[in-house]
């Protein structure tokens, strides 16, 4: 869904990303910052610098946001420092969830181990 409308990954057929990206579907919570109330989702994809999320809700791009991820295992990992990259909004009349791209600013040893563990 996200991945086909958001293609301006790929220019002339190479893959500009930094990071390969995995598809992954694992649950996540995302307070953006000014006090603004969870926004609960899923991710679609997964990279060592980022992150593709189906969010319930917008999310603003430029906003600083902590995510928290419930891992394969059924653990936490929570408060991940990310910044919103990018949003598409749902078609018109579609109850279809926000797709909204996230880079991570400032992940701890700990948690990018864990990352990487889900790639």
């Amino acid at each position: 869904m996200c991945a086909e409308e958001r293609n301006d990954h790929v220019r002339d057929g190479v893959e500009r990303r930094a990071w390969p990206r995995v598809q992954r579907e694992l649950p996540v919570t995302v307070t953006a910052g000014g006090g603004t109330g969870p926004v609960q989702g899923r991710t679609f994809d997964v990279s060592e610098g980022g992150m593709g999320l189906l969010l319930d809700g917008p999310i603003r791009p430029g906003t600083a946001c902590l995510l928290s991820i419930t891992m394969p295992d059924g653990s936490v990992l929570p408060h991940l420092a990310a910044t919103a990259v990018w949003c598409s909004r749902p078609s018109a009349g579609q109850n279809e969830p926000h797709c909204v791209g996230f880079a991570f600013t400032d992940l701890s040893l700990e948690a990018q181990a864990a990352i990487e563990e889900v790639l």
